[in-house]
């Protein structure tokens, strides 16, 4: 296949808003290629992506050396070994400022010709803020199913509760929301393709069917391979819940703590 055939796209998002559950989606498809986080400021995370090859050398962006861009044309998205006919790759937005992929958001949109854009969007930020906050605090940061099938019990334990501060998830919630923002205001149209978090938790099939066919590909049953570290609510995670929610209580983030109790 000529990579000028090749359906090009990306998977944009905030961590813990589902990326890794998409993705995973995306990459059961037979003729489609997702690659992980190749433009992840840490050495250490960019080299656990799986490998692309060129000239029949392992590649792996240096942002010391690298443009983003020419990186991603070079070795994704015009590379004649990747023969599926959709390739891409999970960028988290706040990766997408530092060196060697230096506003490197708006340089996709004006600088790689009809690529698509798969915007992952999980509407509650406190659930995401929590999540972040556990994953941190216990370093684990996903948990994979058996064999792509069923849920790996023995691995889910159960979680302790933890405290939030104020500010400091006022803060988060600003920048979740204005990343979204951004992500819209740079991206939407014919080749954006936005996923809530809620719908591909509860109906993965029918949302990962509905990604296969905006990058024109053929239909796929996929299973998700994820499983969910905790299924508590927030009130029974967070030991100050009830004064986060008084605090945020006449804010424009209110909502989150109602939807919390729905």
């Amino acid at each position: 296949m000529r990579s000028l055939d090749k359906i090009r796209f990306v998977v944009i998002g905030m961590p813990r808003t589902g990326s890794t559950l998409l993705a995973t989606g995306l990459e059961q498809h037979p003729n489609v290629t997702c690659f992980g986080e190749l433009i992840h400021p840490l050495e250490s995370e960019r080299k656990k992506v799986e490998s692309i090859v060129v000239d029949g050398e392992n590649a792996c962006f240096d942002p010391e050396r690298d443009d983003a861009i020419e990186f991603l044309r070079t070795c994704v998205y015009e590379n004649p070994t990747l023969v599926s006919r959709a390739v891409g790759f999970k960028l988290h937005g706040h990766f997408a400022a530092g060196r060697g992929s230096h506003d490197l958001l708006a340089r996709l949109r004006g600088e790689i010709p009809d690529l698509r854009f798969i915007h992952i969007k999980r509407e509650n930020y406190l659930d995401v803020y929590l999540s972040l906050a556990i994953a941190c605090r216990d370093m684990k940061w996903s948990i994979f199913a058996s064999e792509g099938n069923g849920q790996n019990k023995s691995e889910l334990k159960r979680v302790e509760p933890i405290s939030i501060q104020f500010q400091e998830a006022e803060k988060y919630f600003f920048e979740m929301n204005n990343m979204d923002s951004l992500f819209y205001r740079l991206f939407s149209g014919v080749n954006y393709f936005c996923v809530n978090y809620a719908d591909l938790d509860r109906f993965y099939e029918r949302e990962m069917s509905k990604i296969y066919e905006f990058l024109g590909v053929e239909s796929h049953v996929a299973r998700p391979w994820v499983v969910k570290q905790n299924t508590s609510t927030a009130r029974d995670l967070i030991m100050n819940y009830d004064e986060l929610s008084e605090r945020f209580s006449n804010t424009f983030f209110s909502r989150f703590f109602k939807e919390a109790l729905d």
